[in-house]
């Protein structure tokens, strides 16, 4: 991979279904990518941490009634509802970010990816790349169903549906590159991304 001085801010954005990897990509592609600056956005969330999650770390845990004083206050430049949770990205950080010459790597759902591709803040849109990643429903459903626990029939099946949704979105929104994340093929997707994102920023900076 090749090394070079970043200038530009960058937002890298990892968009996909459920249990199609988001986490572990991003895990993963910090490993690359620190050295060039690259941080993990922290999201806040009304849902309950996973096994080994930490707050602050992974996500900022809150109620419902502080995620809603949150979204009353303006504070999230993007927020939506997923599987019956609340998610939001803090305004502050994101455009911090983009005002300091920052790069961050946000895991989003569709409705916040088009909410920032929709965003007016000039400099967001510029340092926006986004990634959708995909993988055949029959692999998210295995992997959904050998996590710690489980997963409901009911809630599989509200996975499912909502899953299909996203991919006609796929289709239809602007993402840079499609990522197909099947079993086997998450350490050669993450060089294959953390290369891309670098390359990418530097054609930006050619043409500064």
């Amino acid at each position: 991979m090749s090394t070079f001085p970043i200038v530009s801010p960058a937002l890298l954005v990892l968009v996909g279904p459920f249990a199609v990897g988001k986490t572990t990509i991003i895990q993963r592609l910090l490993k690359f990518l620190k050295k060039f600056g690259f941080k993990k956005n922290i999201t806040v969330t009304t849902r309950n941490p996973r096994p080994g999650e930490v707050h602050g770390v992974d996500y900022f845990f809150v109620s419902r009634r502080e995620f809603q004083k949150l979204v009353s206050s303006g504070e999230f430049i993007e927020h939506a509802t997923v599987h019956g949770h609340r998610y939001g990205s803090l305004k502050k950080t994101i455009i911090d970010a983009i005002e300091k010459g920052d790069r961050l790597i946000l895991a989003l759902d569709v409705q916040g990816h088009r909410s920032l591709r929709n965003h007016e803040h000039e400099g967001l849109n510029q340092a926006l790349m986004s990634i959708f990643l995909t993988a055949p429903l029959e692999v998210l459903v295995k992997r959904a169903l050998s996590r710690p626990g489980g997963m409901h029939p009911h809630e599989l099946g509200k996975r499912v549906i909502s899953t299909l949704d996203e991919f006609r979105c796929a289709k239809e929104d602007r993402f840079d590159i499609i990522v197909n994340n099947e079993d086997g093929e998450f350490n050669h997707n993450v060089q294959r991304i953390a290369h891309w994102t670098l390359e990418r920023i530097k054609e930006r900076d050619s043409f500064r």
